[in-house]
C-alpha cells in the first residue's frame, strides 16, 4: 500500500497486523475491525486498495440477500470489507441474518476463499460477542482502528515545538528546560509523551549531547512501541541511527536503517521515509569510500522520489550529497554549480540557515582546494562559524574550527599559528566532551603545529 498523511501513525501497526492476517486474501479468514469514526474507517479502507486492488466493499445493510452475495463478490473480489453492519444488532431482521451467518459459519469458510473484513462499531464488537458467540470465536482477530478525539493532548507544551536545526542555543536550551519539567515524574507516558522525549533527543543530539540524545530516543522508542505505533517507532529507531552515525557507530547505525525501519516503511508504503532511509544508507556507504554504490542510490532511490513528490527540501539535500560525492572525486566544478545552483537557492527560499551555512562551508572547501583562499576565508569567518554559535551547534562548530585552523596555515603559517592553535585546542575540547571519533585526528594536527 502508500502510507499517506490521511492515516493516523498510531495505526500504522494497525494497517501491518491486517495486512499480515489477510496475506494476499485468497484464503479464508474472518477479521473483525472495531471503528469509531466512519469517514476515517473509509479512508483506511480506500488506502488498502493500494495492497488490494481487486477488494470489494459490502454493505450488510444495502444487500437484500448478503448469503447470496457474499459469493458472488468472491469471484471477482481479492478482499471482501463487509461495512454498515449496524442493523445486525437494532433490526430484528436483520438479526436473524446474522442469527443465519452464525450458524452456517462452516459454509462460509468453504465456499468464500477470500479473506472477509467486518467493520464493526465499538458497541457492536461486544453485540457481536453475545449475540453470534460461535462465528466470534471464527475470528482471526479483532483490529483496532478508532479514533479517539481525548488522545489529541490539551497541554500547550505539545504543540510548541522548536526546529533543532535553526533554532537559537538559547531557544534550544530552554525548550529543553520546559519538556524536562514536563516529563519529571510522569511514569505512565502517552505517544504524544513519546514526541517529546524524541523532541528532547534531536535537540540535544543538535548541541553535541548524544550520551543523553541516546538515553531520551530510547524512551520514545519504548513508548512508541507499548502504543503499537510501528512508524513512530521506526521513526525513532531512524533517529537512533543518526545519533549514531554522528558518534562514528556506522555498523549499528547500518543494521537499524535496514533491519528497523527499511521493512515497515516498505510495509507501509511510506515513499518518502523509505527514500530518506536509503539515503542514509547511502551516507555510510559514502564514510566507507563506496562512492560509486552510494552515488547509485542517490541518484536513483532518493531522488526520483522527491521530484515525484514535490519536495524542494529533500531534492536539495540529495543533490547536496551528490555533490559530496562529485567533490571527493575530483569533480570540482559540477559539484560547485550543484552547491550554487541547486541547494543554495532553496535553503534561502526556506529560511534554513544552518543548511545554508553548511553549503556555504563546502563551496569554501572547493575555493580553497583551487588555491582561492581568501574567499574561502571570509566565508568560513563570516558566512559558517557565526552561525553555528548562535545555533549551539557544537558538531559543525567545531568542523569549522578545525578547516579555519587549516586554511589559515595554508594562507600565512607564521602570521596564523597562534589563531590555528586556539582554534584547534577549542575543537579539540568540544570533541573530546562529545566523544566523536574527530578528536584523535584534531588531537594530531593541533600536537603537529605546537611542535612548530
Amino acid at each position: 500500500m502508500e502510507w499517506t498523511q490521511e492515516l493516523d501513525s498510531r495505526h500504522s501497526g494497525a494497517v501491518l497486523r491486517l495486512i499480515d492476517l489477510l496475506d494476499d486474501g485468497e484464503s479464508f479468514c474472518w477479521i473483525l475491525a472495531e471503528y469509531n469514526n466512519q469517514p476515517y474507517r473509509d479512508t483506511v479502507i480506500a488506502e488498502l486498495a493500494a495492497e488490494y486492488p481487486q477488494q470489494a466493499i459490502l454493505s450488510a445493510t444495502a444487500s437484500t440477500d448478503l448469503l447470496a452475495d457474499l459469493p458472488k463478490t468472491a469471484q471477482h473480489a481479492s478482499v471482501i470489507h463487509l461495512i454498515d453492519t449496524h442493523n445486525w444488532f437494532d433490526n430484528q431482521n436483520q438479526q436473524s441474518l446474522l442469527h443465519r451467518l452464525n450458524q452456517r459459519r462452516e459454509w462460509l469458510a468453504q465456499t468464500i476463499n477470500r479473506g472477509i473484513v467486518v467493520w464493526l462499531s465499538e458497541t457492536n464488537v461486544n453485540n457481536f460477542a453475545h449475540d453470534a458467540p460461535d462465528l466470534w470465536a471464527w475470528r482471526k482477530a479483532v483490529v483496532d482502528f478508532r479514533n479517539h478525539s481525548e488522545d489529541q493532548p490539551s497541554h500547550p507544551l505539545y504543540s510548541l515545538r522548536i526546529d533543532e536545526n535553526n533554532s537559537d542555543y538559547a531557544d534550544k536550551q530552554q525548550r529543553l528546560i520546559d519538556i524536562s519539567e514536563y516529563l519529571q515524574g510522569k511514569t505512565d507516558y502517552s505517544l504524544a509523551d513519546g514526541g517529546l522525549w524524541q523532541e528532547q533527543a534531536r535537540i540535544l543530539a543538535s548541541v553535541g549531547d548524544y550520551e543523553k540524545a541516546i538515553i531520551a530516543i530510547k524512551q520514545g522508542i519504548l513508548i512508541s512501541q507499548a502504543n503499537h505505533d510501528k512508524r513512530a517507532t521506526a521513526i525513532c529507531y531512524g533517529d537512533l541511527a543518526d545519533i549514531l552515525h554522528q558518534t562514528g557507530d556506522f555498523n549499528e547505525a547500518l543494521r537499524i536503517r535496514r533491519e528497523e525501519e527499511l521493512p515497515v516503511y516498505e510495509a507501509l508504503g511510506d515513499k518518502r521515509s523509505k527514500a530518506m532511509t536509503m539515503g542514509k544508507i547511502a551516507d555510510v556507504l559514502y564514510e566507507r569510500g563506496e562512492w560509486d554504490e552510494a552515488l547509485s542510490i542517490y541518484r536513483e532511490e532518493e531522488l526520483p522520489v522527491y521530484e515525484a513528490l514535490g519536495d524542494k527540501r529533500e531534492k536539495a539535500v540529495t543533490m547536496g550529497k551528490i555533490a559530496d560525492v562529485l567533490q571527493a572525486r575530483g569533480e570540482l566544478d559540477e559539484a560547485l554549480r550543484i552547491r550554487r545552483e541547486e541547494e543554495l537557492p532553496v535553503y534561502e527560499a526556506l529560511g534554513d540557515k544552518r543548511s545554508k551555512a553548511v553549503t556555504m562551508g563546502k563551496i569554501a572547501d572547493v575555493l580553497q582546494a583551487r588555491g582561492e583562499g581568501d574567499e574561502a576565508l571570509r566565508i568560513r569567518r563570516e558566512e559558517e562559524l557565526p552561525v553555528y554559535e548562535a545555533l549551539g551547534d557544537k558538531r559543525d562548530l567545531l568542523v569549522c574550527q578545525t578547516n579555519l585552523a587549516l586554511l589559515l596555515q595554508t594562507i600565512d603559517p607564521e602570521r596564523y599559528l597562534s589563531e590555528s592553535r586556539q582554534l584547534l585546542s577549542q575543537a579539540l575540547l568540544s570533541a573530546e566532551q562529545m566523544n566523536i571519533p574527530e578528536q584523535q585526528v584534531i588531537r594530531d594536527i593541533l600536537n603537529k603545529y605546537n611542535h612548530s
